[in-house]
């Protein structure tokens, strides 16, 4: 294993100076820089096709061109420019990342690949609170080389931790008067807190792209196939999937 990290570390860096720090991502640009912020071993992924490619795989072959698209987890950009390129005009994507060094590599992404299509970024991040009060900020964990994050419930000594403002699926849509909406979606297990909160918001959602992740919280753990299976319940059916990316629909 490290190995294999250490090889595509330096093949990474040879591609990035090759290539400029500009790849072509399933019809997209992407720029890398800054440097200290995308590592050689996530240029390596884009080059070989590997970052998020059962996610994109599905994007690509499912997304309903003409319906407003909902991102959580912005990241570099890579799936919101997929996005922009399949949309067709007046459907929208709205993006939602909350760290601060990546959002000018987002915006940059999502500029280069719009097409002409409308775009909005949202700096914040998705949470729920576990008490009756509405909760505008919450503290995150960021764990190193990685573009994850999770919501902190408790103090988690040797990790980077960001105080970030907080937002809803359900404050998304009505922020940008969203209506049926398509939803893609990657947030680390706080998909959890959407599927058991903003019930009566999924109503409206045609199209479902998620990655699911165990979520742990402090009374309890739910592991991806329980995810799975409240999705099910609530009138999901899977299209299609790829270890625990699923595409569902109503």
């Amino acid at each position: 294993m490290a190995r294999w990290i250490l090889l595509n570390r330096i093949v990474g860096g040879a591609l990035r100076r090759v290539k400029h720090d500009r790849f072509a991502v399933h019809g997209t640009c992407i720029v890398t820089t800054p440097r200290d912020v995308v590592s050689a071993e996530v240029c390596a992924a884009l080059a070989f096709q590997t970052y998020e490619n059962a996610e994109l795989a599905l994007v690509q072959s499912l997304l309903v061109p003409d319906l407003d698209t909902i991102e959580l987890g912005g990241a570099l950009g890579v799936t919101g420019s997929v996005i922009l390129r399949k949309l067709a005009p007046p459907a929208r994507l709205i993006t939602a990342e909350f760290r601060p060094e990546l959002l000018p590599i987002l915006e940059r992404n999502l500029s280069l690949n719009s097409t002409g299509n409308m775009f909005s970024i949202l700096p914040r991040a998705i949470a729920y609170s576990l008490s009756p009060d509405r909760c505008t900020h919450a503290d995150f964990v960021i764990p190193a080389g990685s573009f994850g994050s999770w919501k902190s419930y408790k103090r988690t000594p040797g990790f980077r931790t960001i105080r970030a403002q907080t937002t809803t699926l359900r404050e998304i849509c009505e922020e940008f008067a969203v209506g049926e909406f398509q939803l893609i979606c990657d947030i680390e297990g706080a998909e959890l807190e959407i599927i058991e909160q903003d019930r009566a918001v999924l109503e409206k959602c045609r199209l479902l792209i998620i990655e699911l992740h165990e979520a742990n919280r402090p009374a309890r753990s739910v592991s991806a196939a329980q995810l799975r299976a409240l999705l099910l319940d609530q009138g999901f059916h899977i299209m299609a999937s790829n270890g625990d990316v699923l595409a569902l629909t109503r």
